[in-house]
């Protein structure tokens, strides 16, 4: 399994690193424990996110910029969201060039609802 595959990292308020584990652990049935002191298996139930995502290596600047770019765009469609946190996620490796992307968690928001990708 690449550990690097998909990572996701909170602001550095909490400073909270999390490797998604792979389709076969869904739900951590069979997920491998941790070796390590400081490491934990979270389970994370379902929801619904908005997500915006950006090539290249990223910065704070960047962060902020395509999170505030993401929340003007849902207050635009009267998309309510959570606004205390948000997840930034790094695909590939995070020391290169990789895809970025910005999660924020929707409230109420429709199953069949998709963002148009030039938000």
């Amino acid at each position: 399994m690449k550990l690097n595959s998909k990572i996701s990292t909170t602001d550095d308020k909490y400073g909270v690193m999390s490797f998604f584990l792979g389709y076969k652990f869904k739900q951590g049935e069979a997920a491998p424990n941790p070796t390590e002191n400081g490491l934990y298996l979270n389970k994370l139930q379902s929801k619904k996110y908005g997500v915006i995502s950006y090539e290249g290596n990223s910065n704070e600047k960047k962060q902020t910029k395509n999170l505030f770019k993401l929340k003007n765009y849902l207050s635009s469609q009267n998309i309510k969201f959570v606004d205390d946190y948000y997840f930034y996620a790094v695909y590939d490796s995070p020391f290169g060039k990789g895809h970025n992307e910005i999660w924020i968690e929707l409230l109420n928001a429709r199953a069949e609802w998709v963002a148009p990708s030039y938000c």
